[in-house]
């Protein structure tokens, strides 16, 4: 019986009950519980671990923020033949994220950009870690008004928490200075401890039209660019794949 020890003794640690499996064994040798009965004590453990799993991959959902739920395995590579899957399968791993690396996900808009990145933040909620999903234009707002009403330095610890940090649609709308000097403070607080990933319509080269700073624009990309992988996405819509 010693295999149900090592089991309820894992289940009960990792449900927050710290025991030695040496501790499960006297307990139940003063109980004279028969294997039956600790059977029964490994199937209630495993049924309490799995209810708190879902309730804090609910609670991470919920924190993500993400607006429509993306999943890799609804991707359709073969409409995107300029995407090398045996990459995408290999970031789902999330070795970037554990690495701390940074994804940048450059293409036409309706290439399926939002729909990788999403999926990479659902796959971190799956993994029990914190990711968070957020446009360009709405971080922008969001740290603007932030400094404003003399919270930025609470925003940006928020925004420090998630494992993965997902910026899409940078190049939908033009930052003004102060914006964009808030997203560098931001990415540079980001870099080399937690990841990013970036979803953009315009290529590097472009993101000055953006920031409106060639200097900040350098800033920002070299700490983005540095430990990331860059996929360039060539290909039609999804948006209007049925349409044509």
């Amino acid at each position: 019986m010693h295999d149900l020890y090592v089991d309820i003794a894992k289940r009960l640690n990792d449900l927050g009950v710290r025991i030695e499996e040496c501790e499960v064994a006297a307990a139940a040798k003063e109980s004279k519980a028969d294997h039956s009965a600790l059977m029964l004590t490994d199937r209630v453990l495993s049924l309490a671990l799995q209810k708190k799993n879902e309730r804090t991959v609910e609670t991470l959902r919920k924190f993500s923020r993400i607006p429509v739920h993306k999943r890799l395995e609804d991707f359709d590579f073969s409409f995107q033949p300029t995407i090398d899957e045996k990459q995408i399968r290999r970031l789902a791993t999330l070795g970037f994220v554990h690495a701390r690396e940074n994804i940048l996900l450059i293409g036409p808009p309706g290439c399926g950009k939002s729909h990788l990145a999403i999926s990479f933040a659902e796959l971190c909620i799956d993994q029990g870690m914190r990711a968070y999903y957020i446009t360009m234009s709405d971080l922008a707002m969001k740290l603007a008004e932030a400094k404003k009403a003399g919270k930025l330095k609470r925003v940006m610890a928020s925004l420090m928490r998630p494992s993965l940090l997902v910026i899409d649609e940078l190049g939908y709308d033009h930052l003004d200075l102060e914006a964009s000097e808030l997203i560098f403070k931001l990415v540079a607080a980001r870099y080399e401890q937690k990841s990013i990933v970036v979803t953009s319509n315009f290529p590097i080269s472009r993101w000055s039209e953006v920031f409106g700073s060639d200097a900040l624009t350098q800033v920002i990309a070299d700490r983005l660019i540095h430990h990331a992988e860059i996929i360039n996405i060539k290909g039609k819509s999804y948006r209007l794949k049925d349409h044509l």
